[in-house]
């Protein structure tokens, strides 16, 4: 299973500085996520996942997403780019 998500702005450009804060969090939390092309968020749990675990991979991603979208989340420093 792969969950991949395009962040873009006036659904022109993609938003590197999103992709790398909600990257960011998300690892904070526990929850693995890279990006591809700068923009996009590419979840890819492993085939042997629990239900469960996965319901919680989701909860956090909703919760950090959610954050994002209310300007709480705390960027990233030292770094220009996170993920792959």
């Amino acid at each position: 299973m792969v969950v991949s998500i395009s962040l873009t702005q006036k659904l022109v450009w993609g938003d590197e500085q999103a992709t790398n804060t909600i990257i960011y969090n998300l690892f904070k939390q526990g929850v693995l996520m890279i990006s591809l092309r700068g923009s996009t968020l590419r979840f890819q749990p492993p085939l042997v996942i629990k239900e469960k675990e996965l319901q919680q991979a989701f909860d956090v991603m909703h919760k950090v997403f959610t954050s994002y979208q209310a300007g709480e989340l705390v960027e990233p420093s030292g770094r220009h780019h996170i993920g792959w």
